[in-house]
């Protein structure tokens, strides 16, 4: 698409259902948002979201499909897409029914020629369980870290305090370390 009518999606001969089958069989979800912000229609097209709840988000304003957390992006989404016609892509969290993680999806919003808006989403969770390992694996460096520097403390202390000789082996080696 060219940036001359990057305002508003235009395809001549096209219905919106068949805008909607074609987004949907490249996107994870696609949902139909008409001009008041309210979900007319969601279509899952992702088997790995079946019973997610996404199924059931249409006659829901688009801001209170996401957690609370979300919702600030969800209306700047909203506001950007009537705006200039289109979002960048942003990922939001929608809550799952009966689950304590919730479900983040990456969303980009295009404004039709109508004045609805179409919402395309590519679910995040593999990414958002790459993102909690390495938080994960950077808390145990700062604490191997944090150890390390206890010990060199302590080995300080001892050489500081002891009256006579010490000398510290590596047993392997045999060589002195300190």
């Amino acid at each position: 698409m060219n940036s001359q009518s990057a305002d508003a999606v235009r395809l001549p001969g096209l219905e919106t259902e068949d805008l909607l089958s074609m987004l949907s069989a490249t996107a994870d979800i696609t949902l139909l948002v008409d001009a008041k912000g309210v979900v007319r229609q969601s279509i899952v097209g992702a088997d790995s979201l079946a019973g997610q709840g996404l199924e059931t988000l249409a006659g829901r304003a688009w801001v209170d499909i996401f957690t609370v957390e979300s919702r600030a992006k969800a209306e700047m989404m909203l506001r950007d897409a009537r705006d200039t016609g289109r979002t960048r892509w942003r990922q939001v969290n929608h809550p799952v029914p009966g689950q304590s993680q919730d479900l983040p999806v990456q969303y980009r919003m295009i404004r039709l020629g109508d004045g609805r808006l179409v919402a395309v989403g590519r679910e995040q969770r593999s990414l958002s369980a790459m993102q909690q390992r390495l938080v994960q694996a950077q808390r145990a460096i700062e604490r191997e870290y944090r150890d390390l520097r206890h010990a060199d403390q302590r080995y300080r202390m001892l050489f500081q305090l002891a009256t006579d000789a010490v000398l510290i082996i590596d047993l392997g080696s045999r060589r002195i370390v300190e």
